[in-house]
């Protein structure tokens, strides 16, 4: 189908779905409460209150206590309808929208005789919710279709949020499908590493690279997100700077959904005083959702999106590279060496405007070890053109999947519900030599499980459970049998490179949720665990050597100055397939009050302890090696009798004595909320990641090693004691 055609396709599909949009929601982290009163200010006991989701039609109960107070808790982010009533007063009818995480103080007056009142609330200013006391903003999905979003990455609008510092850029994600986005913001005066970011309850920041998210979603999945700058609840404790979270689209009780194509190219750019075109290059990101009941007028309900990306730019550099006369002198007088094999087989392609850059006199000049015109250069000529330089042109691709569903189901005491999003990405990697082109895969997977189960209207339990799977290959294919070769002066070499080098990195979060409502108080208790691991199969990459030749004579003459890049084990001195397989666990229990003092005053505090563990060994070739100071009377002593001593820990103990405690205050000191004053104080952590906990002790003796082999000098003896190494190069190579 051709690209046109598919857009047309998906334009009609838009315009059969537009008007269809009712939307419900997942992550069940928003609370209602406030106090029922009568016209007289006095409160209201013994209410009774009914919360319907308009989309899904679910309905909650509560009763006013004896101080007029209500609560629901563990409500998802969507538009609601607030029946109350109570014998004797006309029954109250209020429209509100939850947002993200929101804890919203909604008042109830009810009237003595009279009409049936009805209020509309829009909560969309949530800054001056008496019953929150984050600072936050929250984006819903208007915002996220209407403003503009480079690569139609969402994760940029961090920024939007107040007390967010940037360096100006979104990012190192430019679209959705990068299993490793680092995002230049922070807050707090903290850096970006501790930043934290969550998808309906998913914790899918990076357990190995800190404040790095590992999934970035298709905005059109998303129904809100909230930036949250300054949280003093504890519910999670690897945060010190932002925190994002953001809620997914869930279906309704009608059919709803959505196309587009996001196409871009270099036409669309405007002129400047200094540019006036652009390196050609195009981009089709489409994006299709659909949503609605499993069966029609049944309590179960889907939403699936996709979002593919086909992209491609031309690529272009200057290079420098062997003019063909040296290759033809090369093969004239060292016609069976392998350098003179990697000149013949591996020339460059794709290059215009070439001119010479050198001649072998000015490469080879007679005060060098190897004088032109000389037998220590076989008697090269000096007029030798050795080094060209070129315009190299060439078209690098970008292509990308992003898929996720989601299904819930209500029963009378459950509520159940279950994500999955995967990601794929393609590119390649272009090579002026043509056979060393490479191209790279990268997967993602995410999905988790949530049980709601209420035991009345005043307790309820959430549970969760999550997994993710990230992996990259890179690069996954190319000429690998060919090791890399450098030449000092020789822009480009030859090889692919890194070869086949495979990331791999899990984590399971594990979750439990208790809420309470006592009088006026909203108790939470609960626990969470994360187990993650850093899985490096580097068996390819570190199979293949590195060699560096001083010049191109001394390639023609096979004649190697170093080797580096192969892995030895440096206890036994032999050679080893290099791999890492390092894991940690980590534990944490909280627990919190929101508490509403008065009706103008919310307190909210809690306590959160966690084990951030212990990085841990599971493989004989992964060693965490620590230097344990020796015998002796001064320090210099100490060091010089000291030895590194392999571990199977990174650490001497886990690390558990990290306590959190927190508290925030929301206070209107007028009774019409037009003030808002907010406060907080609180410590916050950010957890080592297994790089962080890791990266200093790894890779010391007895682990895996890349030691580098230097040419002896003074005898003319070439890298090799014998002829089996360089017959293992031959085999490479040819």
């Amino acid at each position: 189908m051709s690209r046109r055609l598919l857009s047309l396709v998906l334009c009609s599909f838009a315009f059969l779905l537009f008007g269809l949009s009712e939307t419900g929601l997942a992550q069940f982290s928003g609370n209602i409460s406030g106090v029922v009163t009568d016209p007289t200010g006095a409160v209201v006991a013994n209410a009774s209150l009914v919360l319907t989701n308009k989309s899904t039609g679910e309905r909650r109960t509560a009763a006013s206590g004896s101080d007029g107070v209500y609560q629901f808790v563990s409500l998802a982010p969507a538009a609601y309808e607030l029946d109350s009533t109570l014998s004797g007063f006309t029954p109250s009818h209020i429209s509100l929208t939850l947002g993200t995480n929101q804890n919203l103080n909604l008042p109830v007056t009810l009237v003595v005789g009279g009409e049936t009142q009805q209020v509309n609330v829009n909560t969309e200013a949530a800054v001056l919710d008496i019953g929150e006391t984050r600072q936050q903003e929250t984006l819903s999905t208007e915002t996220l279709s209407t403003l503009p979003l480079a690569g139609r990455n969402m994760i940029s609008l961090v920024t939007l949020a107040p007390g967010v510092t940037s360096n100006g850029s979104p990012g190192s994600g430019r679209d959705n499908f990068s299993t490793e986005t680092q995002v230049d913001a922070s807050a707090n005066g903290m850096g970006a590493v501790g930043n934290m970011y969550i998808v309906d309850g998913l914790d899918v920041s990076s357990s190995i690279r800190p404040g790095v998210l590992n999934m970035t979603p298709n905005p059109d999945s998303i129904q809100e997100t909230t930036i949250q700058t300054n949280t003093y609840n504890v519910d999670y404790g690897r945060s010190s700077s932002i925190q994002m979270t953001m809620t997914t689209k869930s279906g309704g009780s009608r059919y709803h959904g959505n196309a587009s194509d996001y196409f871009n190219y270099q036409g669309f750019f405007a002129g400047t005083e200094f540019s006036k075109t652009y390196t050609p290059f195009h981009s089709n990101n489409i994006s299709a959702t659909i949503g609605g009941p499993i069966i029609p007028h049944k309590d179960g309900f889907f939403f699936f999106a996709i979002e593919p990306l086909r992209s491609s730019t031309a690529v272009s550099s200057n290079i420098t590279f062997e003019d063909p006369a040296f290759t033809a002198f090369a093969q004239t007088n060292f016609p069976n060496t392998i350098g003179t094999l990697l000149l013949t087989k591996y020339p460059v392609t794709k290059v215009n405007n070439v001119t010479v850059a050198s001649t072998a006199s000015g490469v080879f000049p007679a005060t060098s070890a190897t004088p032109c015109g000389t037998a220590a250069s076989n008697f090269l000529p000096c007029g030798t053109p050795i080094l060209d330089n070129g315009n190299y042109t060439d078209t690098a691709f970008r292509n990308g999947n992003q898929y996720s569903i989601r299904l819930d189901k209500n029963f009378k005491a459950e509520r159940l519900y279950g994500a999955y999003y995967r990601t794929t990405l393609d590119s390649n990697g272009t090579n002026p030599r043509l056979a060393f082109g490479t191209t790279s895969n990268y997967a993602q997977y995410a999905t988790q499980v949530n049980e709601t189960h209420t035991f009345n209207s005043t307790t309820l339990n959430e549970a969760s459970f999550a997994a993710m799977r990230v992996e990259g290959i890179a690069p996954s294919t190319g000429l690998f049998t060919v090791p890399v070769v450098n030449v000092t002066g020789l822009g480009q070499g030859f090889g692919a490179g890194f070869a086949q080098g495979d990331f791999i990195q899990h984590n399971y979060h594990w979750r439990d949720v208790l809420n309470h409502t006592f009088k006026s108080h909203d108790i939470r208790v609960g626990y969470e665990g994360l187990f993650s691991d850093d899985v490096e199969v580097f068996d390819g990459p570190y199979d293949q050597p590195t060699f560096n030749f001083n010049s191109l004579l001394d390639l023609a003459k096979d004649n190697v100055y170093t080797e580096t890049g192969l892995s030895y084990n440096p206890t036994t001195g032999q050679r080893t397939a290099y791999s890492w397989n390092a894991a940690g666990v980590t534990h944490g229990f909280f627990a919190e009050d929101t508490w509403k003092l008065k009706r103008n005053l919310t307190l909210n505090y809690g306590l959160r302890w966690d084990d951030y563990g212990n990085p841990y060994s599971r493989t004989p070739s992964t060693v965490f090696g620590n230097f344990i100071p020796g015998a002796g009377t001064t320090f210099q002593e100490q060091i010089a009798n000291g030895a590194v001593v392999p571990h199977h820990h990174a650490l001497n103990r886990s690390i558990t004595d990290v306590f959190s405690p927190r508290a925030g205050i929301a206070y209107s000191p007028d009774s019409a909320s037009k003030w808002l004053i907010k406060g907080g104080a609180g410590i916050f952590h950010n957890w080592p990641t297994l790089a962080k906990s890791a990266g200093g002790v790894s890779r010391q003796p007895s682990g895996q090693h890349l030691p580098g082999l230097l040419r002896r000098t003074g005898s003319g003896a070439d890298l090799w004691p014998g002829n089996d190494e360089r017959q293992a190069l031959w085999l490479r190579c040819s």
